[in-house]
């Protein structure tokens, strides 16, 4: 039902009014909400307003289409899919202390870690997950952490300046100069995301499909897309490719979840199996000119940004056409403002394409601006 809001509602009875009245030579010329007729017509306007309103949201929410929030979570989890919850970022942190050590000093679990406050005096904070001991004659040992917060808030970047928020005695500072050790976080799943998973499922109920295949991997947390590749390993096979939260090649523990969902509803005839993909680094060389008025520095530094998007949105096989070419790299280049030239990046030289097991990640992207 179309949603009727309240002066249209009014508007509407005041012209019918005046229609039928004058079809008698009648006529009432005050319709002002002071008067009497005004009130009234106002009255039953506002109620045919929430009425129509409620159910026009009534209606949204009732189809997975248009539902938000809770109702569309309801609606998705009819069709086993879930929303995803936002994770804990976790990292090794390295203790260090200026001179080496004398004894073992203990950084107990639980002690806190914080960034550098920003501007209103807020920092991130990780916990020390365990006990950790710095041996004798260290002046470095790594420590687990765990972000008191959880979303993405807490994948922070490699060399960001942290302090200690608890006191260790004996230690002296903590830094973070590895994230490869790491999980980053991710946030909880949009309303977006969800309902397309959803939409996904729904066109691939019939189990051991490509589709069901695609969104059973995909449900698993960890997981942010998947590619399935039928007969990947010759008749009765079914290779599935997943992809790590942030373009990232899955852990082991992700892969063996997922395996487990597979086989906990594939047809009992198919050989699925669950792969990482190979990671692929694109290194990118280019050079930029910034238009007048432009820093050429931070221009470089928007249009590298650009570029590692680009290269991470591709995905498992390289994107839809399997190929990143050194045109679409200028493209891109040329896309963000304050950029009046890109010339050919000079890493990569030509075209590259990746087979369907291939992740293409971020390399080494150089961007110099004049």
């Amino acid at each position: 039902m179309e949603h009727i809001n309240f002066s249209d509602a009014l508007s509407t009875m005041v012209s019918f009014i005046q229609s039928g009245l004058a079809s008698i030579g009648k006529k009432i010329t005050d319709y002002s909400s002071s008067s009497v007729i005004g009130v009234i017509l106002a009255a039953i306007a506002s109620v045919v307003d929430e009425l129509t309103t409620a159910i026009s949201v009534a209606q949204q929410q009732a189809y997975l289409a248009t539902a938000t929030g809770t109702n569309l979570d309801n609606k998705a989890n009819d069709f086993g899919i879930t929303r995803k919850q936002a994770t804990y970022a976790q990292w090794t942190f390295v203790a260090t202390k200026e001179v080496p050590s004398q004894s073992i000093i203990t950084i107990p679990a639980g002690s806190l870690i914080t960034t550098q406050p920003d501007s209103s005096g807020t920092g991130i904070t990780y916990t020390v997950d365990t006990d950790t001991q710095l041996p004798i004659g260290s002046t470095k040992v790594n420590i687990p952490v765990t972000c008191t917060v959880a979303g993405t808030q807490g994948n922070i970047a490699v060399g960001t300046q942290l302090l200690w928020a608890s006191a260790v005695p004996g230690i002296d500072g903590v830094e973070f100069d590895d994230s490869s050790n790491g999980t980053p976080a991710i946030d909880t799943e949009t309303d977006d995301a969800l309902r397309a998973r959803a939409l996904a499922a729904f066109k691939g109920l019939s189990i051991s499909t490509t589709n069901w295949y695609t969104s059973t991997a995909e449900s698993v947390t960890g997981v942010s897309s998947a590619l399935v590749v039928p007969q990947g390993r010759g008749p009765g096979t079914v290779d599935i490719y997943i992809v790590g939260d942030g373009n990232t090649v899955p852990s082991d523990t992700i892969i063996a979840n997922t395996q487990t969902v597979i086989d906990a509803g594939r047809v009992i005839t198919d050989d699925a199996k669950v792969f990482a993909p190979s990671p692929v680094s694109v290194d990118v060389t280019m050079t930029i000119k910034a238009t007048a008025g432009y820093d050429p520095d931070e221009t470089a530094v928007q249009v590298q940004t650009a570029i590692e998007n680009y290269i991470s949105g591709l995905g498992i096989g390289g994107g839809i056409n399997g190929t990143l070419y050194v045109s679409q790299l200028q493209a891109v280049a040329l896309g963000v403002t304050g950029v009046a030239n890109a010339a050919a990046p000079t890493v990569p030289s030509s075209d590259i394409t990746f087979t369907q097991s291939q992740l293409p990640i971020v390399g080494n992207v150089q961007v110099t601006g004049s």
